[in-house]
C-alpha cells in the first residue's frame, strides 16, 4: 500500500507544475466550471494545499484531466490505440489542446 500511495503522491504532485500558469495570467478558469461542493469539496482540499489561491473549481478540472492524461498513456503503451488512432500523434494532440481548454490554460 504504502508503495503505491508513494507513487499516486508523486504523481499528484505535479499538478501545481501544471497550473502554475494561473500565476502568469494564462489560465482563465472556463464560466461553465462548477464548483466542487460536498465530498468532493474536501477532496478538492487536498489539492488545494499543493496550489494556494487556485480556484477550487480549476483544481477539480485539473485533477479530471490529471486523470484524462494517465489514461491516454496508459491505452498508448498497452496498445489500446493501435487500428483506431494509430499512430497517435494527432490524436493526442488534439486532446491535450482540449484538455487545456478544459482547464482554462489558454
Amino acid at each position: 500500500m504504502r508503495r503505491t500511495t508513494v507513487v499516486i503522491a508523486t504523481a499528484v504532485g505535479g499538478i501545481p507544475a501544471v497550473i502554475a500558469d494561473a500565476e502568469c495570467g494564462r489560465l482563465i478558469p472556463p464560466d461553465d466550471a462548477p464548483e466542487p461542493d460536498g465530498v468532493l469539496a474536501s477532496q478538492v482540499d487536498v489539492l488545494a494545499a499543493l496550489a494556494p489561491g487556485v480556484p477550487h473549481k480549476v483544481l477539480l478540472r485539473t485533477a479530471i484531466v490529471w486523470t484524462q492524461l494517465f489514461g491516454m498513456i496508459s491505452f498508448e503503451l498497452f496498445g489500446q490505440l493501435v487500428g483506431t488512432m494509430d499512430p497517435a500523434d494527432e490524436f493526442f494532440a488534439s486532446a491535450t489542446r482540449q484538455m487545456a481548454a478544459f482547464v482554462g490554460i489558454r
